[in-house]
């Protein structure tokens, strides 16, 4: 803030000053930015060659299967059957095993005809774990078909 004096008087002995004060001015205006450097010309860059996909075998001519380590049973507990559904039967599933023993993915075949049932045999054969097929000596991906017996009663 500024003092500026807005005017003086003289008294005998005294000197009396009227001041009032004043905010400070305004800064200067700060110049305009320049503008944005253009935007180098798009670079063209060959495509990647994609990655071919992976090939999942079948076990059989120099293709050593998987092998179950660990099984986790279905939990059908949670799983209520109306009259007409069937409490016994059998699941037949199809795993993809991968290079590290795990189950990639698995599906169907044959299915219980209860939903829930089918269901719950994937979430467990979805947690075994295995010894990899192997091909030529090497741990491979390959299909893996598990038949799942199923009896609630």
């Amino acid at each position: 803030m500024l003092l500026t004096m807005k005017r003086a008087l003289w008294l005998p002995g005294f000197v009396v000053m009227a001041a009032c004060w004043s905010p400070p001015p305004p800064p200067p205006e700060a110049p305009p930015l320049p503008p944005p450097p253009p935007a180098p010309a798009a670079a063209v860059l060959p495509l990647a060659e994609a990655e071919p996909p992976r090939e999942i075998l079948r076990a059989g001519d120099g293709v050593d299967g998987p092998v179950v380590l660990t099984r986790v049973e279905p939990n059908f507990e949670h799983i209520a059957l109306t009259v007409d559904e069937e409490p016994r039967g059998v699941v037949i599933a199809e795993l993809v095993v991968d290079e590290w023993g795990a189950v990639e993915s698995a599906r169907v075949l044959k299915s219980s005809d209860v939903a829930s049932v089918d269901e719950a045999v994937l979430a467990a054969v979805g947690e075994w774990t295995f010894e990899p097929a192997r091909a030529k000596g090497k741990p491979v991906a390959a299909y893996f078909v598990v038949t799942v017996n199923v009896d609630l009663r």
